[in-house]
C-alpha cells in the first residue's frame, strides 16, 4: 500500500449552522453518516486508486495528508451541486488513520440538473472502479 493510503488522516467536523436548510433541492443529511464534498479530480483518483486519498502536497491552512469530512445531521445541507461522498459513522472517526476504501462508501451523490436533485450514483462509480482495475490486468496468452 502506498503512503497516501496508510498515512492519510481523516478529520471529522460538526456543522453548527443550518445553511441551505430552506433550499428545496438541498441534500439533507443524516446523523448516522459522515459526508465529504469533493470534485472531479478526486473522483478520478477514487476510480483509479480505490481510496478517498488526500491531495498531494499542502492544501489550505498548510494541512498535509488530511481528508476533511463533516458529521451529518439537522444542520448540514448540501446545495451547490458539487459531488458528495457519504460513509456510515461506524466506519470513520475523527483522526482515523488510513484512506477510506471506495467499498466503505454508502453513497456517492451527484447533482442531477435535469431532476434538480442529488442522486446516489455509488453503483456507477463502483463499476467504473472495477472496470478500471480489470483494464490494468495483463492479458492471459495461451
Amino acid at each position: 500500500m502506498n503512503e497516501e493510503i496508510t498515512n492519510c488522516r481523516n478529520r471529522v467536523f460538526e456543522q453548527t449552522l443550518a445553511i441551505g436548510k430552506n433550499i428545496p433541492h438541498a441534500l439533507k443529511t443524516d446523523a448516522n453518516y459522515i459526508y465529504r464534498v469533493t470534485g472531479m479530480n478526486q473522483i478520478a483518483d477514487i476510480i483509479t486508486s480505490g481510496y478517498v486519498r488526500p491531495k498531494k502536497g499542502k492544501v489550505k491552512g498548510g494541512h498535509v495528508g488530511e481528508v476533511f469530512w463533516t458529521h451529518g445531521g439537522d444542520k448540514l445541507f448540501y446545495f451547490d451541486g458539487r459531488p458528495i461522498l457519504e460513509v456510515e459513522v461506524q466506519k470513520l472517526q475523527d483522526n482515523q488513520m488510513g484512506a477510506l476504501s471506495i467499498n466503505d462508501l454508502s453513497a456517492f451523490y451527484i447533482f442531477n440538473k435535469e431532476e434538480n436533485k442529488y442522486v446516489n450514483r455509488l453503483e456507477f462509480f463502483l463499476n467504473e472502479y472495477l472496470e478500471y482495475q480489470q483494464s490494468k490486468k495483463p492479458e492471459i496468452r495461451r
